[in-house]
């Protein structure tokens, strides 16, 4: 009768010995876990703000694209105007030399 009473005592102080063991390890795991999240949040926020500076730059390039396309366009423009001028030139001198 006393071996069963001092095994329930003693079962009953390892008990909450080994809860406060795993308790003890699952606020570490815990702890671990906000830890490796933080430094994932980190990582996430790096690379959204690059990805915002990558956001601009492809802005600020689409700008200077359209830019140049409409300098291009002009500059197109004033070639074919430039070229319909020395059609008509041609178009007169050939008449003038049927004249002569």
């Amino acid at each position: 009768m006393v071996t069963g009473l001092s095994t329930v005592l003693a079962l009953s102080i390892l008990v909450p010995t080994a809860n406060a063991d795993k308790l003890s390890e699952l606020e570490q795991k815990q702890q671990e876990a906000q830890q490796q999240q933080s430094e994932l949040n980190s990582g996430i926020n790096e690379k959204a703000g690059q990805i915002n500076q990558n956001a601009s730059k492809l802005e600020q390039l689409a700008a200077k694209i359209a830019d140049l396309n409409t300098q291009i366009n002009d500059t197109q423009a004033k070639i074919n105007n430039v070229q319909a001028q020395i059609d008509q030139t041609k178009v007169e001198i050939d008449e003038l030399r049927k004249i002569d």
